[in-house]
Formats: structure tokens, sequence, C-alpha cells
């Protein structure tokens, strides 16, 4: 175990680095390609992140999970939403071909590719995941789907993809329920809500 740590641990530096010889050197010795970090984070993360396309594709030949998540403090991403996040449209497009889950939402956000391509103005990207059968009906934990978020960042062109439904936000009695339940939460990991403030008292009388 040691070992493979120490080996996935040379693998994540390789990647970072942008060698792509290296990497795949690493692979053919064993190395465990999907190796993670303290944040869930992989080589693959790693690669996408820094825009590396060449290793990127070395390490998918090699068997890199194209759908690894990082953890919540890492985010709680695949590689194709940090793909998205960090503004890399040509790695976005690679992983949707090579298969990544065009659905996948991220933790805590509930955010899908599509919706951080259209919060984001990738909108090649965008059409990439449509291509690819997304669902493009999806909304994030806060009720908004990608169609809302390409009006509210004004993304010209959003109307031209085909399929694409009109912008969705929660409504009324959803924002309500959500709070409720949010509250709830808050009560049941022990979280005091503030207690409502207590009238003031009568103000004194002027003296005549």
């Amino acid at each position: 175990a040691l070992m493979d740590a120490a080996a996935g641990r040379l693998l994540m530096q390789a990647a970072s680095s942008g060698d792509a010889e290296a990497v795949r050197a690493h692979i053919a010795a064993g190395a465990p390609v999907d190796f993670a970090d303290a944040t869930g984070s992989t080589a693959l993360h790693v690669a996408v992140s820094e825009g590396l396309t060449g290793v990127v594709s070395v390490l998918l030949r090699g068997g890199a999970n194209i759908d690894a998540r990082t953890s919540l403090e890492g985010g709680g991403g695949t590689p194709l939403h940090l793909a998205i996040l960090s503004g890399q449209p040509d790695i976005a497009a690679t992983l949707i071909q090579a298969g990544a889950d065009v659905d996948a939402e991220e933790f805590g956000s509930g955010k899908t590719p599509l919706i951080l391509a259209a919060e984001h103005g990738l909108l090649s990207v965008a059409a990439e995941l449509l291509a690819a059968g997304c669902d493009e009906e999806r909304c994030d934990t806060d009720g908004f789907n990608a169609a809302f978020w390409a009006k509210h960042k004004r993304l010209a062109g959003w109307e031209r993809l085909g399929g694409v439904p009109s912008a969705r936000a929660p409504s009324m009695e959803e924002l309500l329920l959500d709070l409720g339940q949010r509250r709830m939460a808050m009560v049941a990991v022990g979280a005091k809500l503030k207690p409502a403030k207590k009238a003031k008292g009568k103000a004194k009388k002027k003296a005549r």
C-alpha cells in the first residue's frame, strides 16, 4: 500500500508537470492511475485543471476513471466539471467524446456540466453536451436550470441550440419549502437558530 501511494504521488507529479511520457512510463510500471490526494483529486483532475491535453489523453488511454469525484472539500466534481470550471472547452469536448457522464451533479450545488457551461459562457461545450444527450431539464439545488443561467449571464447564441428548454427558476412555494428544510436540517445538527428580537419597551414619556 505504501509503495502504491508513493507511485501514485509520482504519477500525479508527472501529470502536473505536463510530462506525458513520464506519465505513460509510470502507468506502464504499475502506478495506480486513480490514486487520489487528500481532496480526492486524481492525476486526471490535475491534468484537466491545468489544460494538459496530452497528459489527459495518456491517462484516459491508461484506464483513468473519467468520472472520478473529488471530495466535497475539493469541490465534489468530476474531471468534466473541472474542465468547464477551468475554462478548458477542448478538454471538456475530449472528455464528453470519451464517454464522461454528461449529467453528473456536483456535490452540494447539484450543478450539471450543462448548467456550468451556461453559467461560464461555454456555448461550444453546451452544444457538445446536448449532442451527447444530456438532460437539459435538470436543475441545481437552488432550482435553476441551464437556460436560466444562460439568460442570467446573457449568453449569446443559447437560443439557437436545439432542444433547450425555457428558463426555470424556483417558485415562491419551492423557495419557502427549501428554507423550511434548511431550518429543519440546522435544528437536526444542533444549530441554534437566533431567537426573534423582543419588542422594545415603551418609550419614556416626555417630561412636561
